[in-house]
């Protein structure tokens, strides 16, 4: 997470650059990545939805440990079906 706000807020990568640089550490045989299936599988959801990578990150974990969805404030996060908008 903190690497996604590093690379987003400090170097300003763009979508497709982070879509990018993600895939090269997740090839890195030298790292381990914690959940690096679902870091995977964030990267999928990121491309395809308009919401940030952090959450789609945040939503493949929860389901990866078998909860039934992440509660979130965020309107734009409920556009993964992980989430679930609090009213």
């Amino acid at each position: 997470m903190e690497t996604i706000w590093v690379l987003e807020s400090c170097y300003e990568l763009d979508k497709q650059s982070l879509i990018l640089t993600f895939e090269k550490i997740l090839r890195i045989s030298q790292f381990h990545i914690e959940h690096s299936e679902a870091m995977w599988a964030a990267l999928h959801e990121f491309q395809d939805l308009n919401i940030d990578l952090s959450d789609c990150l945040i939503g493949t974990i929860a389901q990866t440990m078998h909860c039934d969805g992440v509660l979130t404030f965020d309107k734009k996060a409920t556009q993964s079906k992980f989430f679930k908008l609090i009213q």
